[in-house]
């Protein structure tokens, strides 16, 4: 099973969690490409989506640009869902949200499953998608942005 996985735009680094996914993934045998989210890149999936099975995208650009390749493709498509528009909101205009809540909303729509992490995100999600699955993060987000001292 071949994985095309759109990932946030951040160094590698920053999504530890992530990796640890994808390296059990591999070792359960699937075959997982995984790009930041770029017009590159973007573009590359939309060109080379049919050598693809799957397609995972990751919140907020991942997953968009994930829904439109799966959908052109027409592949199975899994959202990565790991912030809440509540952070969004609290960085962007409200007419940017706005548009960036009905997207999501739509993708959500489109999913075979959406993998969420944050309880506040579940009826947003949960209303939208036949299969959807609450997780942990990959790391215990609490401690690590108030290490004990």
């Amino acid at each position: 099973m071949r994985v095309l996985w759109f990932a946030p735009n951040k160094p590698a680094n920053i999504s530890v969690g992530r990796s640890r996914i994808v390296d059990q993934l591999r070792n359960r045998g699937f075959d997982v490409t995984i790009h930041r989210t770029i017009p590159t890149t973007v573009l590359k999936g939309l060109l080379q989506g049919s050598a693809y099975d799957v397609f995972v995208g990751t919140t907020r650009a991942g997953a968009i640009a994930a829904a439109v390749v799966a959908t052109l493709h027409r592949r199975p498509l899994v959202v990565d869902h790991v912030d809440p528009i509540s952070q969004f909101e609290a960085t962007h205009p409200r007419w940017l949200t706005a548009i960036v809540k009905n997207l999501e909303g739509l993708v959500f729509s489109l999913a075979a499953h959406v993998f969420y992490v944050y309880p506040e995100e579940a009826s947003r999600v949960e209303d939208r998608v036949e299969v959807a699955t609450r997780t942990d993060l990959g790391l215990d987000y609490e401690t690590f942005a108030d290490p004990p001292t």
